[in-house]
């Protein structure tokens, strides 16, 4: 309860500090409520990097929203960040709002599958977030059969982590239809951790099974998770892959241990058709009537 900007500035840190740590944790509802604390304290605070605290724990909420399925409440909060941090003109400030715009372009590329407005995200994200925000955008090329200027940013992908770079280039080539390019190196990759200095590409591996069927290629990949060996080391990728390609009653297939894991990786992959399913497709729906949120 101190009033010194000091002081009230290191409370704002560790309980945003703290809601990070609970998500890590996987305590996703305490996460949410150490974020809302730190808005309801300083949303309204006079110093700027108050202010800027309470739009990080903005930024952070809406990261955790996506990452448990609620794109609703995840753009509510991430447009609240973008609102606050609209007047702000320092180098932290713009980086934070790059972020934010990333996250918003995650959600509607990844919870919607809407490229359009996921583009528009990314490039206003570029300028606080460059790295993050082009890296990002290679897949929505090719996800929108854009091949070419996906690969107009090779240079973005040289700097990735090796399994980053791995994954962006196996989809480059799939989406080049070079099944076997694509897979070569694959497996190690899938197999391996996809968290590797503070980037993860999980969200990336969901993008390149989606993209594989996109191209025609989902009964193909499926018998090279076979062939591999990898339908039992890595069985919940599999079993959601394949219940993503041939339904979701295959999921029965499963035996319950690999099942519970390969629903929530299914659930991730069905994630934009689920939702355009009810809303439409914004990729081929009439112009004007799409209802944009």
């Amino acid at each position: 309860d101190a009033q010194e900007p000091a002081l009230r500035e290191g409370v704002a840190r560790a309980l945003v500090n703290k809601g990070v740590a609970l998500s890590q944790a996987g305590h996703t509802a305490a996460a949410i409520t150490a974020y809302d604390d730190v808005v309801a304290r300083f949303a309204d605070a006079q110093e700027p990097a108050l202010r800027e605290q309470a739009a990080r724990a903005l930024v952070n909420k809406g990261r955790t929203h996506i990452e448990s399925g609620d794109d609703a409440s995840a753009f509510g909060s991430l447009k609240m960040a973008l609102e606050m941090l609209e007047s702000e003109r320092s180098v932290s400030s713009m980086a934070l709002r790059g972020e934010a715009h990333v996250q918003l372009a995650h959600l509607f590329l990844d919870c919607r599958g809407d490229t359009k407005l996921a583009e528009f995200h990314y490039l206003e994200g570029a300028e606080g977030a460059p790295q993050m925000a082009q890296c990002n955008l290679i897949w929505v090329y090719l996800m929108s059969g854009r091949l070419d200027e996906a690969r107009s940013l090779g240079q973005m992908i040289e700097e990735m982590p090796e399994h980053g770079a791995i994954l962006t280039n196996a989809a480059i080539e799939l989406a080049a239809q070079n099944f076997g390019s694509a897979t070569e190196p694959l497996a190690d990759v899938i197999r391996g951790e996809l968290e590797t200095g503070g980037w993860t590409f999980d969200d990336d591996l969901n993008r390149f099974l989606r993209l594989a069927d996109q191209e025609g290629f989902g009964e193909q990949l499926i018998s090279w998770f076979e062939k591999a060996s990898l339908s039992n080391q890595v069985a919940p990728i599999y079993v959601a892959f394949k219940a993503y390609v041939r339904g979701e009653k295959t999921l029965l297939d499963a035996n319950p241990e690999v099942r519970r894991p390969a629903r929530i990786i299914f659930d991730q992959l069905e994630a934009p058709r689920r939702y355009q399913a009810i809303h439409g497709n914004p990729e081929t729906a009439p112009e004007g009537k799409v209802k944009r949120r």
